[in-house]
């Protein structure tokens, strides 16, 4: 697998850390002996090529972002003139000392980094960098691309978005197989009854005939699998995908949903609590699983194609056309925050079950959590603050019923 060039660079300061880790790995006795200065130059060079960055001047930019250099472990904030550098006595000895330490690896598999220099005068100097950084991004592509978790791997490709663009929903079939779907739906069903047993569930709508299992990460390997499969992070990608080094979109929630026979039809809306009129820009997008077919009448979800446009939240009792998002068990089906939408009425003879993860770009995380405060804040300050401090930081907030069950579900079901 030859990886194009796009693919092939880093895409954020998370897997920059990486690449850190990888240079501290391979080379730490010997940059243990060149002066730190040194070292940090040298270090601001190849996280420029493993961004992908082409010209020398992109360096300078770098040196005012603390994201950067906290990535790559930069203390220094001292300028330096890169061209002159490159071709000092200081930088040849650091190149000699990498050399003599580089895992051979097969070149024509790398796609070649090479810096727009008007006359190419580094290119020979450069050389032993070019290949720190090539061998690390040919072996990093091979990873983020064999986490599958055996799931199948789809091309999220510009057809799909545009049409996911257009209709705010998408319905991608067979994503999951049968046997899947049955040791999926088989955790979900353990989990499931054992909270109904221990009067821990999650019950909700008229007679109570619908079931959230909140917190399905914690309670079963398979979940974390999924989430983290190579399919779903690249749909995000793209879906999320704005110029940015940073994180670009957290996980909102992920839970089961179950609706029993005679469940009830939610009422019609969107996925946000924001006011009117919505922003043009993307929030929230819903990847769900589906365990069950989904049906004309056991509760397929309901959704308003072309609604997302409209940019505000249904009024009570909107007449809108819906359609029902029919599909078959080991779909995938998506749909953005801003999309109408609801769930039908499950009037079969059965229950239907899915796993919906919802997801939100990372810029409201960064609004309302700049700093993490349930985090670096300790539990000692934290119970002891006032309670409306403690309302301002979030504490307890998001924990639904259920979510802190320990369930004991084995690997294999």
């Amino acid at each position: 697998m030859i990886p194009n060039k796009d693919q092939c660079y880093l895409h954020s300061y998370a897997e920059l850390a990486l690449f850190k880790s990888y240079v501290d790995q391979q080379f730490n006795a010997i940059l243990n002996n060149q002066p730190r200065e040194e070292v940090e130059k040298l270090l601001a060079l190849m996280g420029l090529l493993a961004l992908g960055e082409h010209y020398l001047s992109q360096l300078d930019k770098y040196f005012t972002n603390d994201y950067f250099k906290n990535a790559l472990g930069i203390k220094q904030y001292q300028r330096f003139n890169l061209d002159d550098w490159v071709i000092s006595p200081q930088f040849k000895e650091l190149c000699s000392a990498v050399s003599h330490v580089l895992t051979p690896f097969d070149s024509n598999k790398i796609i070649k980094h090479t810096f727009d220099f008007e006359d190419g005068r580094f290119d020979k100097h450069l050389q032993p960098i070019y290949d720190v950084v090539n061998s690390f991004l040919h072996s990093h592509y091979l990873k983020r691309y064999a986490n599958t978790g055996g799931f199948k791997i789809i091309d999220f490709n510009q057809k799909l978005r545009e049409k996911f663009e257009q209709d705010g929903y998408l319905i991608i079939e067979n994503f999951l197989t049968n046997d899947e779907v049955a040791e999926l739906k088989k955790i979900t069903e353990v989990i499931a009854e054992n909270e109904l047993k221990n009067n821990e569930a999650y019950l909700y709508g008229n007679g109570n005939r619908l079931q959230r299992v909140f917190n399905i990460l914690n309670k079963h390997k398979r979940f974390r699998d999924l989430l983290s499969c190579h399919t779903v992070v690249q749909i995000l990608e793209n879906i999320f995908a704005r110029d940015t080094l940073h994180q670009k979109y957290y996980l909102s929630s992920f839970q089961a949903n179950i609706l029993n026979p005679g469940s009830e039809a939610q009422q019609l809306h969107v996925d946000y609590s924001l006011p009117d009129p919505l922003p043009p820009w993307l929030i929230r997008v819903n990847v769900n699983f589906l365990l069950d077919d989904f049906t004309e009448d056991n509760g397929a979800t309901m959704v308003a194609p072309g609604s997302h446009q409209l940019l505000r939240k249904p009024t009570p009792n909107e007449h809108v056309d819906l359609v029902k998002m029919i599909a078959p068990r080991g779909s995938l089906v998506l749909w953005s925050g801003h999309t109408w939408h609801r769930s039908g009425a499950n009037v079969s003879d059965k229950s239907r079950t899915a796993l919906l993860a919802c997801f939100a770009a990372s810029y409201v995380r960064e609004i309302a959590v700049e700093e993490n405060y349930l985090e670096v804040m300790s539990k000692e300050a934290l119970e002891s603050s006032p309670q409306v401090l403690q309302n301002m930081l979030g504490v307890n907030h998001g924990i639904k019923q259920g979510a802190s069950v320990i369930t004991d579900v084995p690997d294999e079901v």
